[in-house]
């Protein structure tokens, strides 16, 4: 019967102290998939950013070095009509232009001044493009004309030279951030582990002391019960003897 009664006081401590421990494991278990996935998504959409800038960049680049080697080629062939350099000309300028509103809307505020500036040396450069497809070739031969639009294209350049390095610092700070992220999950981890760990040792303890408080008592419900028999023993005998 001792042993019943110490089998149920040592149950529902134990049984709740685990409970409570599996259930800071699991919360926490799921918390850290929970953030997990939000960082990896994060990652994924730093990375997808930094790419599709750098390709919008690189499109306004290669749309400016074609419309270079387009009126290059209208200056040395005067047989081709202005109409079809034209219509191509017209073509990259949208293209550009397409690109350059991608690009305000996925670069920060904080560069607005910079898009600000490739805007504008676009804008002179593709009027400029217009202007010299009216002209006649011969006119547009000039030093002047040509030292004009090398200028611009330098400027174009320059300009979306810093936009990717710009791209590059957002990217490494990004980066960055996102890797102090990982190491605060992990540090998280290893401090739920470590008070699991401590909990259970809490619990261990506990139960391993209330299990000798209940064997000793148990021990000594046993020799006082056996001193009971023994004296019940001797009255016994006393009273047969009487």
């Amino acid at each position: 019967m001792v042993k019943i009664q110490a089998q149920q006081s040592i149950w529902p401590v134990s049984v709740f102290g685990l409970g409570f421990m599996l259930l800071i494991m699991g919360l926490t278990g799921v918390a850290s998939i929970q953030e997990t996935r939000r960082i990896h998504q994060q990652i994924l959409s730093v990375e997808d950013s930094y790419r599709h800038i750098e390709n919008l960049v690189e499109g306004i680049r290669t749309d400016t070095s074609g419309a270079d080697i387009l009126r290059r080629d209208r200056l040395l062939d005067s047989s081709a009509a202005n109409e079809d350099y034209a219509r191509q000309l017209r073509g990259l300028r949208s293209k550009t232009s397409v690109d350059l509103d991608k690009l305000r809307g996925l670069r920060a505020q904080q560069e607005s001044k910079v898009l600000e500036r490739l805007e504008t040396a676009l804008r002179e450069y593709w009027d400029a493009t217009v202007a010299e497809t009216q002209a006649s070739p011969v006119k547009n031969q000039t030093a002047s004309v040509r030292d004009l639009f090398a200028a611009q294209s330098k400027r174009i350049f320059a300009v979306t030279e810093e936009l990717g390095k710009l791209n590059e610092e957002n990217f490494e700070a990004r980066r960055r951030e996102l890797s102090k992220a990982v190491e605060n999950l992990q540090n998280d981890i290893w401090e739920t582990m470590l008070t699991a760990l401590c909990l259970g040792a809490i619990i261990a303890s506990a139960s391993i002391f209330r299990i000798s408080s209940l064997e000793k008592e148990s021990a000594e419900y046993q020799n006082a019960t056996k001193q009971a028999e023994k004296r019940l023993r001797q009255l016994s005998q006393q009273l047969v003897s009487s």
